[in-house]
């Protein structure tokens, strides 16, 4: 407890406190939101390019595919030539043995066409697959650019009017702070800065700072508003607030 002589009425000094401690919590919400909206922006960016890029990776892949076919197309054409001129070579042969060799080079071009149709028409089924998904994909971004793009803005603009608040939530604090004595604003100083917080009100007969309970003799005395009160247990500004 304190007795000091001021000239400005107790009961408006104990006013004072309690709305620089709303501005004080309003201050930390409004700081929090700030550091808050950024990363929510980035999230909503990250997610429409994450989309663009898978869109953009079926698209790679469906080039992909019609290389890889084109150049199948070049092996199936060169098998075929190098088969049509060992079948060629077999009438000419002199030998059984170089007629077995000549059939078995025929016979593994043979799969070796096999093999490279197979993968063909594999290439076909996957691109028919890819073109679906492509479709798709386009249809996905579109949305998620539309949403995201109209979630950017909202949160953009809740980010500069939480700025613009914040900074008239400071002048407001200064302009408070320095209605307070001297020695009380000493005392404010000191204890925000051991507390995080300074000023606890009243509520249920308990310090909303540290949820100890009041004695009825200073709950008595609180309700007075005519001199300052700190808690016992955190030393915060103890007040009753009539307004609550």
């Amino acid at each position: 407890m304190v007795n000091t002589t001021l000239q400005i009425p107790m009961s408006e000094i104990l006013e004072i406190l309690l709305h620089i401690q709303d501005l004080e919590d309003r201050h930390q919400f409004l700081t929090r939101e700030i550091e808050r909206l950024p990363e929510a922006i980035k999230q909503e960016e990250e997610r429409i390019s994450s989309s663009q890029q898978k869109l953009q990776e079926l698209k790679n892949r469906l080039g992909q595919i019609r290389k890889e076919y084109d150049l199948h197309e070049l092996d199936v054409k060169e098998n075929e030539e190098k088969r049509n001129k060992l079948n060629a070579q077999l009438f000419q042969v002199k030998t059984n043995e170089e007629y077995r060799a000549l059939q078995a080079e025929i016979e593994h071009l043979n799969r070796e066409k096999a093999r490279l149709e197979d993968e063909m028409i594999s290439l076909l089924e996957e691109e028919e697959e890819v073109k679906r998904k492509i479709e798709l994909g386009k249809e996905t971004v579109k949305q998620v650019e539309l949403e995201g793009k109209e979630k950017i803005g909202k949160l953009t603009s809740e980010l500069k009017n939480r700025e613009k608040e914040l900074t008239e939530v400071e002048d407001q604090l200064k302009n408070y702070l320095f209605k307070l004595p001297p020695e009380i604003k000493n005392s404010y100083d000191r204890i925000k800065k051991a507390r995080g917080s300074a000023v606890a009100r009243v509520v249920d007969q308990t310090c909303s700072g540290c949820h100890a309970r009041i004695t009825p003799q200073l709950y008595n005395e609180l309700l007075k508003a005519d001199r300052i009160h700190f808690c016992e247990i955190c030393g915060r500004f103890l007040i009753y607030d009539r307004k609550g």
